[in-house]
């Protein structure tokens, strides 16, 4: 991430696929029943937990994918905005097959993207040592507990009264970085609207 980065320049880093599997098991009968013979009372199954995998490979950046793990009505609940539109971007490089889903207000306006890429904790750690090797880096870089397998939260001033907010995860070989491209609430105020765009993310891909 350069920290000159807009809402639209991604960061050359992470994407995958999750798969959500649900395993259910049968049963008939809704209470235990006993014999006259003294056998062992019958009991009914019960169902298994549902089991969520890691993102283990690329994943296709799409309106779908964005509508799924972000809608436009939470999108606007979370940063107090009309959506009207998600503009999806993807890799035209050639290479890593990552992309952004971009939150629009208005058209090239986004209040929030959410940007997939492959790389998972290696990028996410390459990301924290590039700001903090920029000598005109100013921000601040926190870590954020109980989110993916490692995540950081951001504030990147990029000129005087103009400043950005990333919360950027690691989730299996995933990157994902959530970006307010302004924001006017205060830092702790946009890195938590980050937090619960990130969850929603990390829960749902």
């Amino acid at each position: 991430m350069q920290k000159h980065r807009d809402a639209h320049h991604l960061v050359p880093v992470s994407v995958l696929a999750a798969v959500l599997c649900f395993f259910t098991a049968c049963a008939t009968g809704g209470t235990s029943t006993g014999n006259s013979g003294g056998g062992t009372p019958a009991t009914t199954p019960q169902p298994t937990k549902a089991v969520k995998t890691k993102p283990q490979g690329p994943i296709t950046i799409d309106l779908a994918l964005c509508e799924r793990i972000l809608s436009k009505t939470e999108a606007g609940q979370i940063t107090k905005t009309t959506i009207t539109n998600i503009h999806v971007i993807t890799d035209s490089s050639g290479g890593d097959g990552g992309g952004s889903c971009n939150y629009e207000t208005a058209p090239l306006k986004a209040a929030v993207f959410v940007a997939l890429f492959p790389g998972g904790a290696a990028a996410l750690q390459g990301e924290q040592t590039q700001l903090q090797n920029e000598p005109d880096f100013k921000g601040s870089i926190t870590p954020i507990s109980g989110l993916g397998d490692a995540a950081i939260g951001i504030v990147n001033p990029i000129t005087a009264g103009l400043i950005q907010y990333h919360v950027s995860v690691a989730y299996g070989t995933l990157f994902i970085d959530c970006v307010l491209p302004k924001s006017s609430v205060g830092d702790a105020a946009s890195i938590d609207q980050l937090k619960q765009v990130a969850q929603l993310v990390v829960d749902r891909i």
